[in-house]
This record gives C-alpha cells, structure tokens and sequence, in this order.
C-alpha cells in the first residue's frame, strides 16, 4: 500500500478536529479531492479534479477501472501508477481514459493482460497487448506475459517502452509495416537471442535494447539512418550484424555513443557483394622463398595472406595487398608449409576459407618435390609416390615449371587406404600398370579430355581409343 497510510492519516486528523467527512468512494477515506476506489488486493488512488488515476496499492491483483469514480469521468492514468504491483494480473481500462502514462505498468512482472472497453477513442487491446485505437502503435506488451510474439501488421511504430522489462519475451517478429522503433523500446528484455529489424525501418531510439543481455544477433536494415544514444548499450553477448547494406552505406549512419557492442559485433555486409574464396593456382620455391599465385577474385579491394605448418595454427604474413602474388620469405627447408589467401570486400572477408589451404614442402633436390602431399622427380617429370592420408591426389601439368609426364610404379602405394580419386592431366603419357597398386578405396579416376594417350568414362581408366581398360 503506497497511498493507503496517508489517507488514513488525514482521516484521524479529520475526525479529531471533527470535521465532515467529504469525497468518499466505495467506503475509502479521502481528503479535498483525493479519493480511494476498491479492486481485489487493496484501493487505486483518484484525483478528481483531473480526473487522473494517480496510485494503486502493490498488493492490488487486478483493477477494473470503472469509467467514473465518485461522479467524475476517468480520463487518465498516471505515471508509476501500478510501478512495482508484482501481483498485479489484469487491468481494464474504460471507454474515457485518453491518455496513459507510458510508465504506468512498470514492473508488473505478473501483469498478462490489459483490455480496453471497445468503445475508448484514444485506445485498443488485441490478446491482452495495448494499442493505440488504429494499431498503428503498440503501447505497451504486458510483462507478465511470455514466449514469441508477433506484432500484427498494422503497427508502423513501436512505442516507447513497449516492450520494457519484458524478460519472459523469447522472441519478436517485426512486420514490415513497423518504420520506428522508440526510445527503450525492447529494454531489458533478456530473453531475447536474435532480432530481424525489417526494412522500412527508419530509426532506432536511444536504449531501444539497451541491456538485451542474451541478443547474439541482430538484422539491420539499409533503410535505417539513426542509431540512438545507447541502443545496444550493454548487450554484451551480440556477437553478430547483419547489414541490409554495404560497408560504406554503414559508414554514413548516425551512430550514437553508447553502442560499442554494435559497432564491436561482427558485420555481415548481407547488401554488398559477397567475398568469395581465393583460388590458389601456384606455389613454387627457389631461392629460400615460396611465392604462392591467386586467381582474382570478383569485387575483391584486398587480399590477406595466411601460412601455418603442419600442426600449427594460422598466422598472418601479408595483411593486406591488392597484387595476386606473394613471396614467402620466412620458410625452412624440408617443413611442410600450408597456405591460405582470403578475399575482402567492405571490411568483410570471405567464409569457409580454410578449405582452400595448399600445402608445399621446400627442398633444394629436384629428385623429390612434395607438393600437396604428392612427389615428384622433375628430372623425369615423374609422379613417384604419394603420403599417406591422401584423400584426392589432382596432378598438375607442370611443377616447377616442369611437365609432369608419367606416373611411376607403385606411386599410391603409400595412400592405399585413403586415396579415393585421381585427377590427370593432359601432359601424362605414361602410366605405370602398378601405379594404383592395392587402392581399396580409390573410385574415380579422371583424365583431362585434351590427353592424347588416356581417356576416362564413369571414373574408369582406359587408353585414348578405348581398347584398352
């Protein structure tokens, strides 16, 4: 009871000084033109000369509010009037009330639904959520209520505080009708992991989600233009931003202090091109030094080089070059190096990359050049064996320069139970009848069309005629 004590004071004093009794409704005391009105669990509070329901008693559990108390039209209710009612379950507010403080149902953690007489003017209530009377505002989504919502797609804006302390909330579907998203509009709403802000959404006011603890991703709109103060003030789990637009688009955005866990995320260009992965089509060594060649890459303003050894992690050797070449310096012969190149578009780098890692051995001796785990004698242009774990062994035209010609005897004998295809191409002449020796698991072999001397159909061996398997 926030109220109750005062009036019953006033009305000690009252009887005391013994005057009249004056302004009483439903039996509450009350002074000049503060009256008391009784709902389950205690009194709201009345001020009749504004018509204004002022305060309610935290042990209230529901209020009907009725459409006149004492004589005197209800028009308004107040701020903080239910703050902190945590057994508060319902409200029903009455055709006259044109006005309701934005902070009226703060804190009613209980609070699932609030109805408006059909007949109000100023205000509407669809599944227990407060409207303006059109929709086209969603006032105040109750916080006692819980689980996934969709907001009807007459909204254009979301209030103020429209969703403010709601934790119970899992997730919002926004419709594209929504424009605006006002000021602490989704504040504190913990529950929530990943929001879509469609398009046509113009702003985002200040604390709109500030606290969303548990937001680890958030879709945002090349439509916007602001971000407010504070917005994503303290969602430190946002980890993820997916931007309708491009990089530069994102540049010239008002962004607001407070949102350095937006601006700290990691961005997802979703309107700009996509960076694609980086083909490397060479690695040679000489001299001490590996140089790695790139094929360009579509839109691409960089590139970012990567090198590990077998075992190791990547690290970075060249941070940035426009060039589709690079020269490894920093390499010992005989250690396997890996290498990896990564395309960048709009501060965004290419995904998945990884998978497009070369690997190369360097060694002074012709006699044996690895390179992807396959050897070579480049005095003869001779494949002469293959490492174990060899899944696909794609054969190049040259190493080094030179043509790689023949496949020598027993030359996957090593890869026998991991090698599954085989790549030729058209500059092999000669193959060894041993060369794929004890391959249980080897299912495709494949010959470039322009090799004059082999030819391949449904992954199978044969001479160029076909007379021979």
């Amino acid at each position: 009871m926030k109220k109750k004590a005062l009036s019953l004071i006033v009305a000690l004093v009252m009887v005391i000084t013994m005057l009249p009794l004056t302004g009483m409704a439903d039996g509450g005391n009350v002074e000049d033109s503060n009256v008391t009105y009784t709902v389950p669990g205690g009194y709201i509070y009345f001020d009749k000369s504004s018509g204004t329901i002022t305060d309610a008693d935290l042990g209230v559990t529901s209020a009907v509010i009725p459409a006149s108390i004492d004589g005197v039209p209800v028009t308004a209710i107040g701020d903080n009037v239910f703050n902190s009612c945590d057994s508060l379950t319902s409200v029903t507010i009455p055709a006259g009330v044109t006005s309701i403080d934005q902070s009226a149902f703060y804190f009613c953690d209980a609070l699932s639904s609030i109805t408006v007489d059909s007949g109000n003017n100023a205000y509407a209530s669809e599944d227990g959520v407060l409207f303006s009377k059109d929709k086209s505002m969603i006032v105040r989504w109750p916080e006692g209520k819980s689980g996934a919502y969709t907001i009807p797609g007459t909204v254009t804006a979301i209030g103020e505080v429209a969703f403010v302390n709601c934790y119970n909330l899992t997730s919002v579907t926004i419709p594209g009708s929504v424009k605006t998203i006002g000021d602490c509009a989704f504040q504190d709403c913990g529950g929530l992991k990943s929001v879509t802000i469609p398009e046509g959404v113009t702003s985002i006011g200040e604390l709109a989600f500030y606290d969303c603890y548990n937001l680890e991703t958030i879709d945002i709109p090349a439509s916007v233009t602001g971000v407010g103060r504070y917005a994503f003030g303290y969602c430190d789990s946002l980890a993820h931003v997916y931007y309708g637009g491009s990089s530069a688009q994102w540049s010239a955005i008002d962004i607001s202090e407070g949102n350095g866990c937006l601006q700290n995320a990691e961005f997802h260009f979703t309107g700009s091109v996509t960076p694609q992965p980086v083909t490397i089509t060479s690695l040679e060594y000489a001299d001490g030094a590996v140089t790695i060649e790139w094929e360009a890459s579509p839109g691409t303003e960089s590139y970012r080089v990567y090198r590990k050894q077998t075992g190791g992690s990547w690290k970075t050797i060249k941070q940035s070059t426009t060039e589709t070449t690079f020269t490894d310096s920093g390499v010992t012969e005989g250690e396997t190096y890996w290498y990896v190149v990564r395309s960048q578009i709009g501060g965004v780098y290419n995904d998945g990359w990884s998978a497009t890692a070369q690997s190369i051995t360097p060694v002074s001796s012709i006699t044996d050049v690895v390179v992807n785990g396959i050897h070579y004698d480049l005095t003869t242009g001779t494949v002469t064996g293959a490492d174990d774990g060899v899944t696909s062994a794609v054969i190049p035209m040259t190493v080094y320069g030179v043509d790689i010609v023949r496949i020598g005897s027993e030359a996957f004998v090593d890869s026998r139970d991991t090698l599954t295809s085989v790549d030729i191409p058209e500059s092999v002449t000669y193959i060894d009848h041993t060369a794929f020796n004890s391959c249980r698991n080897l299912s495709s072999i494949t010959v470039s069309s322009g090799n004059n001397v082999f030819v391949s159909e449904d992954g199978v061996l044969f001479t160029k005629d076909k007379s021979w398997i």
